[in-house]
């Protein structure tokens, strides 16, 4: 009974410990997103609004806006030079990609880092890349990996002794039911 309880105690522990984990960096990777499409969006009638000019001007804004020093954007013309941005250059797309959308290595003032990043073309032909530097993301997706693992080793410690406990109690309370028993047996 007490090897029971401590395999249903773990596997609820597990569960709900892997379920606050995949949660929260679910979250993490909704909320860049998020933050992405709506640069997106804001940028893209930036330009409606008053061509390049105008999208350039809304870039350094945001940048200089930009506190945590996570945002990326790059712009270029229709021939794909580079026309203004924080990246000296296109990135090159690996690892995941999902139509316009995808993460890669980039350079960002000479440091490699990695960023989820998402392309529009512009109605004349330009390109645009916004996206969010992941490497904190990451981190902390890493750190909340570790708090799982710390949390299911002492989840794991907490069933074995809740079993070792929950077998005591019982072997007391039935202690005088198996000594009559043994008495009656024995004759």
């Amino acid at each position: 009974f007490a090897a029971l309880f401590a395999l249903v105690f773990s596997l609820c522990a597990a569960a709900r410990i892997g379920f606050l984990w995949w949660a929260s960096t679910s979250a993490l990777g909704r909320q860049t997103d998020a933050a992405i499409r709506a640069d997106l969006v804001v940028l893209s009638e930036r330009w409606r609004e008053g061509g390049v000019p105008v999208l350039l001007a809304a870039i350094a804004e945001r940048l200089a806006e930009d506190v945590d020093d996570d945002a990326i954007y790059y712009a270029t013309d229709a021939a794909r030079r580079r026309i203004g941005g924080n990246l000296d250059r296109w990135p090159q797309a690996e690892g995941t990609e999902d139509g316009d959308w995808f993460e890669t290595q980039v350079d960002r003032a000479g440091t490699a880092t990695r960023a989820r990043l998402a392309h529009a073309e512009l109605p004349d032909g330009a390109h645009l890349l916004v996206g969010r530097d992941v490497t904190e993301r990451q981190r902390l997706g890493t750190l909340l990996g570790e708090a799982v693992l710390w949390s299911l080793g002492l989840m794991v410690v907490i069933a074995v002794a809740g079993g070792w406990l929950v077998r005591r109690v019982l072997e007391r309370r039935l202690a005088p039911v198996a000594r009559t028993a043994m008495r009656f047996a024995a004759g």
